[in-house]
């Protein structure tokens, strides 16, 4: 989820922090592992939504191009060079926020 933030991020504020790519997952694991100590079970329907999701929509990303994988954006910014995003990049993360709201949805009103 950090990694995903970052690259949404990098893509709406034009960042070009190598640093921010690394700390990101590492903060959000941080916060991951608490909320799943303290919400045991909402932490699990949120999560277990959100990577079926991400991978559900990484998956057709990788038919369909257009985004970026982790290793060309630390090549981009250890170059010096702002990540270029399309608009089917764009696409991808409102597809993937869908997938995850739906997905979350349907785990939590199942029972």
């Amino acid at each position: 989820m950090g990694q995903l933030t970052i690259t949404i991020l990098m893509a709406m504020l034009g960042l070009r922090s190598l640093w921010a790519l690394f700390l990101f997952p590492f903060i959000f694991a941080i916060v991951g592992g608490y909320l799943s100590f303290k919400f045991p079970q909402g932490t699990t329907e949120l999560t277990t939504a959100c990577i079926g999701a991400y991978t559900f929509m990484r998956g057709w990303s990788h038919f369909g191009g257009g985004y970026p994988s982790e290793s060309e954006l630390i090549e981009s910014l250890q170059a010096g060079v702002k990540p270029q995003f399309t608009g089917i990049f764009i696409f991808y993360i409102v597809f993937f926020i869908g997938l995850w709201a739906a997905a979350f949805w349907w785990q939590h009103n199942k029972e």
